[in-house]
């Protein structure tokens, strides 16, 4: 079946490598070894490889996602915006190049809001394929998204009808010692996925999606857990009069606002609970490539325990249509 990758990051050698600065710089390990961290820059910036594996697995597009949070890293907001920049140029000649494999979102210096904002409409205007931005729950040194301090950038997402792809960040130091003496929970397998989730909460229950009612954000990892525990949140919090004043149950933002990727996540258990809780039409298909392989990811989706009408949502249809795709 056709297919339709939204979480699949690219990045150049320079932008990979700011990561590793930050991380010695906060005094926060590497979640890879050298050598796979050497594999990882080369294959996301390789477009050829990339291209062999879509045709043989029937991928028709993929959405180009920056390869790693590391210009929140990046302390002088001018410099944040030169790095974003770069990174989109070299982007949007990939695009240019395949027109017809590659749409991507934008780096913008969450930062620096004003000059994020800016970006982004830039790149909206300027660039072909560029269809919304790389999205970060807590930005380092400056807070978390769900504050007024950020309200630029969605002001002009909604403007311009872009989509965040809210994705795991680095643990800030703050939040590290959470995983003192257990450092395996650091990173990729636990930490990303709870501090996420956490981030998307924070912005349904501060008023971010009632503040700006057309924000479409779309979340990694078979939604961070979320879909897993979407009931008991709303029992205990409606329960201990916690839910402030919400235009909408919680569950309800799934359905207008915010939609979930299958990307790192090959459970047929989770996929079921999934799409019971938020719906088949809000789940699309993601690989998380490099970091994870192309094959594994589209021959779990095509030999999915879930419907033809389910899988043909999941694989392209629901992200053609968020997208504008014409398949």
């Amino acid at each position: 079946m056709k297919k339709i990758a939204l979480e699949e990051h690219f990045a150049t050698p320079e932008f990979m490598k700011l990561r590793s600065d930050w991380l010695a710089r906060m005094n926060m390990p590497m979640n890879l070894p050298e050598e796979a961290l050497k594999r990882m820059i080369f294959l996301a910036n390789d477009i050829e490889q990339r291209l062999e594996e879509m045709d043989k697995l029937d991928i028709a597009y993929q959405i180009l996602l920056p390869g790693t949070t590391s210009v929140d890293g990046v302390l002088d907001h001018d410099e944040a915006l030169d790095v974003s920049k770069r990174h989109n140029e070299a982007v949007a000649k990939v695009v240019d190049a395949h027109p017809d494999r590659f749409l991507a979102y934008a780096s913008i210096p969450l930062q620096a809001p004003e000059l994020a904002a800016k970006e982004l409409e830039r790149c909206s205007k300027e660039y072909k394929g560029f269809k919304g931005a790389w999205l970060s729950g807590y930005v380092y040194n400056t807070g978390f998204i769900d504050e007024e301090k950020f309200s630029p950038i969605f002001e002009a997402g909604e403007k311009l009808g872009s989509h965040f792809y809210i994705h795991p960040t680095e643990t800030d130091p703050g939040f590290a010692k959470l995983y003192d003496g257990c450092l395996a929970l650091l990173g990729p397998p636990w930490g990303w996925g709870v501090e996420t989730g956490t981030f998307v909460l924070r912005m349904i229950l501060n008023g971010v999606f009632d503040r700006f009612p057309q924000t479409s954000l779309i979340m990694a990892h078979m939604g961070e857990m979320l879909p897993y525990i979407l009931w008991r949140l709303e029992n205990r919090l409606v329960r201990e009069n916690k839910i402030g004043n919400l235009k909408k149950r919680i569950p309800d933002y799934f359905k207008d606002n915010i939609a979930i990727t299958i990307s790192g996540c090959l459970s047929n258990e989770a996929l079921r609970c999934a799409i019971d809780m938020i719906g088949a039409d809000r789940i699309m298909f993601a690989m998380d490539y490099p970091y994870e392989p192309m094959a594994p990811s589209c021959e779990f989706i095509e030999s999915a325990a879930i419907s033809e009408n389910e899988k043909g949502l999941i694989c392209y249809q629901n992200a053609a249509g968020m997208f504008g795709i014409d398949m």
